[in-house]
Parts: structure tokens; C-alpha cells; sequence
């Protein structure tokens, strides 16, 4: 009777320790299994490198300058002036005659007494081609003074191009190193030619003369402002011919007077004012914009007199890339995603131009739901 009761009270003690056991090496399994989880979850890791590549991007933009006050976009000075000018051309004929070169040439006087000079007296070029003074003409002492001169014999060895120097052989050689004459612009009526003047050598003159009259009125007006950029625009001009389209001449002058605009800026004010405007053209948060690294070109386009302004025309340009911390490749956007999905949804983004997709373990199919197991990287090619 003793004998039974030990033997049950020996397996109510087995009992626990076995239940025991089986709780503490169920609980060792799961923790290593957990374990092992932990240690798989915290290996897996993706690198999504997104290649871009930049393209070109410009603006032509209109601007106004002049006072900021009056509403101009950029602050600026407006002015202006008028210029007087007259010239002698050709008419483009068939047939040529024989005639006297003439020009200008300047004397210069490198002593310190003054050279009385009679008309006709000779001038000289280094190749030995003789001109005449029309007018007689002192030259000051340690002074210049300009005279008209013709060739000595007709015909075209008179057309000569601007001299350096031409000697004076009236007077003693030692004076010819004090008082000599140079030019800078060509003789010419050696030989001309005569044809009927036509509206088309009118219109060419006319352009010839617009030209040389904006580049001084240029010169003129930026002297005044050598701190700013200018632009120029002859705004109104009138021009006379001497002679009527139709006749039949050697020659004819034309004459006539411009109006010269000028508008005044700071080159940073023009170029910070195109910057803002090339980057309006990103097209979302997802592109970005780099201004050009030249400086804006800047044209005038027109007057406007109500406000005293000048409207310009802006180019300018730069590059549209993708923009690295733009939401849409943030890290968020490709948790749980596949290889493919990704890829997909990438070169869908503008500016994108190959997408390499890296993961670790390489046997995996999709990124971690872990954030910072993602690494996004952005490069962006030439």
C-alpha cells in the first residue's frame, strides 16, 4: 500500500519537470527562430541607382526696363540722341572714267614752333604717290591740324589705303621729321565709276550710313553709363540723296540724321531676372533647373513711351535635370516593390536614363519594408 503511493507521487513529480522541459525548449526554438527572422529581415538591403541624364532647356522672354517704380522688371536708364551724318558713294555702274583722288590727311607738328603750309603744297607717300594741299593751313606747334588734299595725276594710282606717314619735300629734311602728315581713311576718285543711280544704291547707302551712325551714337552714349551693359535701336531716321534715282552720275551724298535709344543695365540684374525666369519652365517638383553658365543675350525690341521703358528680348539658356530630393524617388516610394515594378514606374519619370537595381541578399524579389535598408542614389551623366 506504502509501495503504491511512492511510485505515484514519483510520476506526479515527473510530470512537471518534463512539461517544464517541453516549455523551456519550445521557447529556445521560437527565440532562435525569431532570432533567425531578425538576422534575415536586417540583411536584406536594396541600392536603387537612378541614372539621368540633362537636357537642354532656353527661354525667349520679352522684359521691360527702365524704373522700377513705373512697374519695369528690371531697373534700368533709358536715353537717347540724335546724330548727323553725310557721305559720298558710287552708284554701281557699267563704266568707269578717269578722275582725281582725293581725302583727308592730318598734320602733325612735333616741335615747338608753328609750320605755315600754302596750298598746293606736296605730301608725300613712303611709295613715292604725291598729293596736293587744297587750302594753305598752319600746323600748330606740338599740334595736329586736318587738311583736304587731291592727287598730283589723275587716274587710279591716287586710290590709295590709310598712311602711316606721308613726308612734307618742301621743306628741310630735318623738318620733314617734325611736321609730316598721316590719314586713316582711303583716298579715292582715281576712278569712277558712272551709272544710272538707282533706289538700290540709295537703300544700300542708307544702310552703310545707319550703320556707321548707330555705332557712333553707340560709343557716345556708352561713355556716359561705362558701368552698365547697353542695348541700342535707331528708332527714327530721315535720309537725302543730292541726286534723284535715275540720273546718270559718278557719284552722289547722301545725308541725313537718327535717333539713337539706349537702354542701361546691370548685367546681374538682367541675368538673376532670366534665371527666374528659366526656372519657371521645370515642369514639377520632380525636374530642376541649372541656369546656363553664359551670360543672357539682351536685344532691343521696342520704345514704349508712356512709361519712358525699353522692352527687351531675353535668351537664355540651361539644363533640365531630375531633381534628387523630389518625392517621387524618395525612399517610401519603392518599399515592397519588385525589380520590374520599380523600373517601370522610374523610366516613366522624365529625364531618366537607366535604372541599375542592386539586392542582398541576391536570391530576394522585393525591397525591405525597412526605409533604412533603402539607399537611393541619383547620377546624372553628360
Amino acid at each position: 500500500m506504502v509501495s503504491r503511493h511512492l511510485q505515484n507521487n514519483d510520476v506526479a513529480v515527473e510530470q512537471p519537470v518534463k512539461f517544464y522541459k517541453f516549455i523551456a525548449v519550445t521557447f529556445l526554438i521560437i527565440t532562435l527562430i525569431l532570432f533567425g527572422v531578425i538576422i534575415f529581415m536586417s540583411s536584406k538591403r536594396a541600392v536603387i541607382t537612378v541614372i539621368t541624364k540633362s537636357q537642354p532647356i532656353d527661354i525667349t522672354s520679352s522684359v521691360k526696363i527702365g524704373n522700377a517704380e513705373k512697374g519695369a522688371d528690371v531697373s534700368g536708364s533709358v536715353t537717347s540722341t540724335v546724330m548727323n551724318i553725310s557721305e559720298t558713294f558710287e552708284p554701281t555702274g557699267t563704266a568707269q572714267e578717269e578722275g582725281v583722288a582725293t581725302g583727308k590727311v592730318t598734320l602733325h607738328n612735333e616741335s615747338s614752333l608753328a609750320q605755315p603750309l600754302v596750298a598746293t603744297t606736296r605730301l608725300m607717300t613712303k611709295d613715292g604717290v604725291l598729293f596736293r594741299m587744297k587750302q594753305a593751313a598752319t600746323v600748330p606747334a606740338s599740334g595736329t591740324v586736318e587738311v583736304l588734299v587731291y592727287a598730283d595725276k589723275p587716274g587710279d594710282s591716287g586710290d590709295i589705303g590709310p598712311q602711316e606717314k606721308f613726308t612734307i619735300p618742301g621743306l628741310s629734311e630735318v623738318r620733314q621729321e617734325e611736321v609730316y602728315g598721316s590719314s586713316e581713311a582711303p583716298m579715292k576718285g582715281g576712278v569712277k565709276n558712272i551709272g544710272i543711280l538707282s533706289l538700290d544704291d540709295i537703300k544700300n547707302a542708307e544702310n552703310i550710313l545707319l550703320e556707321k551712325i548707330t555705332k557712333q551714337a553707340e560709343e557716345s552714349l556708352q561713355s556716359e553709363h561705362p558701368e552698365q551693359k547697353g542695348i541700342f535701336s535707331v528708332i527714327q531716321h530721315t535720309f537725302e540723296s543730292d541726286v534723284e534715282a535715275g540720273k546718270q552720275v559718278s557719284q552722289f551724298t547722301l545725308s541725313g540724321k537718327a535717333t539713337v535709344m539706349g537702354v542701361f543695365y546691370s548685367d546681374d540684374a538682367i541675368q538673376s531676372w532670366a534665371a527666374e525666369a528659366l526656372s519657371k519652365r521645370a515642369i514639377s517638383d520632380v525636374e530642376i533647373v541649372h541656369a546656363g553658365s553664359t551670360q543672357p543675350t539682351v536685344t532691343f525690341e521696342k520704345y514704349n513711351d508712356e512709361d519712358h521703358s525699353v522692352t527687351a528680348k531675353v535668351f537664355y539658356d540651361g539644363l533640365a535635370t531630375l531633381n534628387p530630393e523630389s518625392p517621387a524617388i524618395q525612399k517610401g516610394m519603392f518599399l515592397g516593390k519588385t525589380k520590374a515594378e520599380i523600373r517601370r514606374y522610374l523610366i516613366g519619370l522624365d529625364h531618366i536614363y537607366e535604372v541599375n537595381i542592386d539586392f542582398s541578399p541576391a536570391w530576394m524579389r522585393k525591397v525591405p519594408f525597412m526605409a533604412e535598408h533603402v539607399t537611393v542614389v541619383v547620377k546624372n551623366v553628360e
